[in-house]
């Protein structure tokens, strides 16, 4: 036979105690709330000793031995009893509807919804200090509960709908009379008012400059820069133009700061370079993309869903010195370099055809913590740890792609300076050198797979970046690992 016993669990916000009948049944353990609550001082080491709490909490648990009286409970557990004398006593759980409710949005797919509707039954119950029944959501306790959530900016609205939305399947089920769901004849969301939700500050870019930028065509000249300068000085406008050079250095004319830099990307000039170990296909790439902006701000990328095969791990076949690499060149360029998240960890596509494949969430650790649904038809991408992990292994994808982005913030010559190349005899050696203002860089690549000794270099050797090994100096030689760069002062 089942135990019963009266006891309190966490206080509530106005300091009392929910009383509740402890179910214990074969080593399984429930509560069912009996609406009462006694004050901290009636409590005696868990045990309630208000002498008008325990007459109504024993009737209550006399009641419950007379209901299970004659019943088979060898196959039950402490819940089901307490959902059977719920049920019987027509104080259905709400609680218990809302985790069945949530359980099938997840089955659904809805794991975003799923997680706002189970923050707000979390917050009702925590407001009633326990579990919610459907006979305890009353008028005065729906009101005082929404009015708790004042202090927020959209839980007071977006919780009571969640919860109201819940409460009215339960009402539609409980039109079935087999449906063993049992709701209150009054529904007091009827007298509920819910507050709206207050609308954070507006950051977007206004629909009348929208459609300003997006009206020009090329060769108009309307949409100068200084034009959208009034709106915000500090504004950085980056446009996409799906084109080759020629067509891009077109658009450079609307004054935008930046567009997209296509041809590099991909299959484009930095994969071929680093395939084809070529020091002119990589200076053509640089030269290529600062020509095409101009005066204005180039901005160049490796990989984003427009690229087919897409990330650049996909693009180097999984050899992790190439896609390093390929990063490692491409912070070399002037201007602005993007990156699509998730190459800086080695993401990959399993279905480069497919665009969800190019959508998965980031691995943020190998936990997977916080980590964003994976789009309908995608699989798993990855192939590596997750940032947590790599930020602690120093030879790591993005540990390179940190030192690369120092390099670049370290000498700004390196992004906003002019280049000038100087021929060397190894077709597999680039040598450039980066002018901005004060500032002279002489850069120094290794695109062959093999150590290479590259003489009559002159200058301090101030920053190397290398997927295996290291650069060393000796006078005016330089011996490079391969993929390496050394950035001499």
């Amino acid at each position: 036979m089942a135990n019963f016993k009266l006891c309190v669990r966490s206080k509530r916000k106005d300091g009392l105690l929910p009383v509740f009948v402890r179910v214990v049944h074969r080593k399984s353990v429930a509560y069912i709330r009996t609406g009462l609550s006694a004050a901290p001082q009636t409590v005696k080491r868990g045990d309630v000793d208000d002498v008008f709490v325990m007459r109504q909490g024993l009737a209550m648990i006399d009641d419950f031995l007379k209901r299970l009286g004659g019943m088979d409970l060898s196959f039950m557990t402490a819940a089901d009893i307490k959902r059977f004398l719920e049920r019987k006593a027509g104080g259905v759980s709400f609680s218990d509807f809302a985790d069945g409710y949530i359980d099938r949005m997840l089955d659904k797919g809805q794991v975003r919804n799923a997680k706002i509707y189970s923050s707000a039954v979390r917050s009702l119950s925590e407001y009633v200090g326990g579990e919610v029944s459907f006979g305890s959501m009353s008028y005065p306790v729906l009101s005082g509960w929404i009015d708790s959530l004042g202090g927020t900016k959209r839980a007071k609205s977006l919780y009571p709908i969640c919860v109201r939305q819940i409460y009215r399947e339960a009402c539609r089920q409980a039109e079935d009379v087999l449906s063993g769901v049992s709701v209150p004849e009054v529904d007091p969301w009827r007298r509920i008012r819910i507050p709206a939700s207050v609308s954070g500050d507006k950051r977007a870019v206004s629909a009348e400059v929208c459609r300003m930028f997006f009206s020009w065509t090329a060769g108009e000249g309307s949409c100068k820069r200084a034009q959208l300068g009034k709106y915000n000085k500090d504004a950085y406008i980056v446009g996409e133009a799906w084109e080759g050079k020629s067509t891009i250095e077109q658009f450079y004319e609307s004054g935008a700061d930046s567009f997209f830099y296509f041809p590099a990307a991909g299959k484009g000039d930095i994969v071929s370079a680093v395939n084809a170990n070529s020091a002119l296909y990589a200076y053509r790439a640089m030269n290529n993309c600062a020509k095409a902006a101009g005066d204005y701000i180039p901005a160049p990328f490796l990989s984003n869903h427009d690229n087919g095969v897409a990330r650049i791990m996909g693009r180097m076949a999984r050899n992790e010195e190439k896609a390093k690499f390929a990063y490692g060149l491409l912070s070399m360029f002037s201007g602005n370099t993007f990156t699509y998240y998730g190459d800086e960890i080695g993401m990959i596509a399993q279905n480069p055809a497919s665009d969800p494949d190019l959508r998965v969430g980031m691995l943020w650790d190998n936990k997977q913590t916080n980590m964003t649904t994976l789009p309908t038809g995608a699989g798993s991408q990855y192939i590596y740890d997750g940032v947590a992990e790599q930020l602690k292994d120093k030879n790591s994808i993005l540990n390179y792609y940190k030192l690369c982005n120092n390099a670049r913030n370290a000498f700004p010559a390196i992004m906003r300076g002019s280049t000038e190349r100087t021929v060397l005899e190894d077709s597999e050696v680039l040598y450039i050198t980066k002018t901005y203002k004060e500032q002279s860089l002489k850069i120094v690549i290794n695109l062959g797979a093999e150590r290479k000794k590259v003489e009559d270099i002159q200058g301090t050797l101030a920053q190397t970046i290398c997927v295996t090994g290291g650069v060393k100096m000796s006078g005016t030689t330089l011996s490079m690992p391969r993929y390496s760069i050394a950035i001499l002062t």
